[in-house]
């Protein structure tokens, strides 16, 4: 079967090699194109970050400043966008579950504020 994959790049190319390896017929042809915004200036540390795709791990890790948020807790949507955090030297990932709601569940849960 021919099929065709819209995904940014490089994402698009990893889903067409899945489905290659499926045994189908693939078109690349990425509606939409990923571009970083630069760092934001004078930007206050974060107790933890909250990233919901993979194209904003890669944007975050342009920033000179994610380095020191390496041992931050990232709170991500799934598990696509756990692994890409691991890998990028993030060691506290939090996975929500697989959509939004799920995601603001858990960051309630795990970052609920001090009673007192």
């Amino acid at each position: 079967m021919l099929l065709l994959v819209t995904r940014p790049l490089p994402d698009a190319e990893d889903t067409a090699k899945r489905l290659r390896g499926l045994g189908h017929a693939v078109l690349v042809q990425p509606f939409l194109r990923i571009v970083f915004a630069p760092p934001p200036r004078d930007l206050a540390e974060p107790a933890a970050l909250i990233v919901t795709s993979r194209n904003a791990l890669r944007a975050v890790q342009t920033w000179p400043q994610a380095v020191r948020w390496r041992g931050r807790p990232v709170f991500v949507v799934g598990k696509a966008t756990a692994r890409e955090a691991a890998a990028l030297g993030f060691s506290d990932v939090r996975v929500g579950g697989g959509d939004a709601a799920a995601l603001a569940e858990t960051i309630e849960n795990d970052l609920a504020p001090e009673a007192g």
